[in-house]
């Protein structure tokens, strides 16, 4: 009886000493896969400052008006602000943004308000049809 006690325990301390061994591998892997990791972020650069990232971000909005305006041509000319900052709060910007982002593409240039009977309408320049997209490509 002793003996199978002692076989039982024998057996016992060899799958333990097997398991020890497989959970040195998986803490060896893990080392290695932290390592990895630490030295994939030290390569990455650094986190955007809040200006950048709010410059990003204004720059998306200008890209967004500048996109309604040069996605329909033959409309375009007929838009009023009421209707830019109504496509544009279709996806997701609010109306004080688009006015700030219309008013500030007057001031570069890109687009003009035109009068006709109607009222007052927001126009590309030609410099606002050229404008680059971002990807080196304008929508028309």
């Amino acid at each position: 009886m002793l003996e199978a006690s002692q076989k039982d325990l024998i057996k016992a301390r060899s799958e333990l000493f097997k398991s020890l061994d497989l959970l040195r591998m998986h803490v060896e892997f893990l080392k290695t896969e932290i390592r990895r990791v630490t030295e994939h972020v030290k390569d990455m650069p650094s986190a955007l400052t809040k200006a950048e990232f709010l410059e990003l971000k204004q720059r998306d909005i200008y890209e967004k008006v500048i996109g309604v305006l040069q996605s329909d041509p033959v409309n375009a000319p007929r838009y009023t602000q009421a209707d830019i900052v109504r496509i544009c709060g279709g996806v997701g910007v609010s109306r004080r943004k688009v006015i700030e982002a219309i008013n500030t593409l007057i001031e570069d240039g890109l687009v003009e308000r035109r009068v006709d009977k109607q009222g007052f309408k927001i126009a590309l320049t030609e410099e606002g049809w050229s404008f680059d997209m971002g990807d080196g490509t304008n929508l028309v």
